[in-house]
């Protein structure tokens, strides 16, 4: 039977911790891909359940649909970004596989800017 991987909780960050930020011991706290991989540790930041954290998620991206590409509005997240809706205008396109010309309909798709803050993390 494979071993059970399990992630750390957040009191032992400041032990495992060897430089400024989490880019240092990202790989350590989440031991699983998805949500559920790193939801532990969300909620130890947090400090909630993760039953609240997991509800909150669960309805992130539905709030992002409507009042970023129905409503049309920029939704900003401190520290984090700004999410805005952005219309694609419609284009001409080629098949790969047969080379015939298809017109590609207008999109509309949603646009993500990280913050100041993100940009000079990931600089580091």
């Amino acid at each position: 039977m494979p071993k059970k991987k399990t992630t750390k909780s957040v009191s032992n960050i400041s032990k495992t911790k060897k430089g400024k930020g989490l880019g240092d011991v990202g790989d350590k706290l989440v031991t699983k891909n998805g949500k559920d991989g790193w939801l532990p540790t969300f909620a130890g930041f947090a400090q909630k359940s993760q039953k609240e954290c997991k509800e909150v998620l669960d309805v992130l991206p539905q709030f992002l649909e409507y009042y970023c590409l129905r409503q049309k509005r920029k939704v900003r997240i401190e520290g984090v970004g700004t999410f805005e809706g952005k219309t694609r205008k419609a284009r001409k396109g080629r098949n790969p596989k047969t080379g015939a010309t298809i017109q590609i309909p207008q999109k509309l798709g949603l646009k993500f800017s990280p913050s100041a803050s993100m940009k000079d993390f990931k600089k580091k």
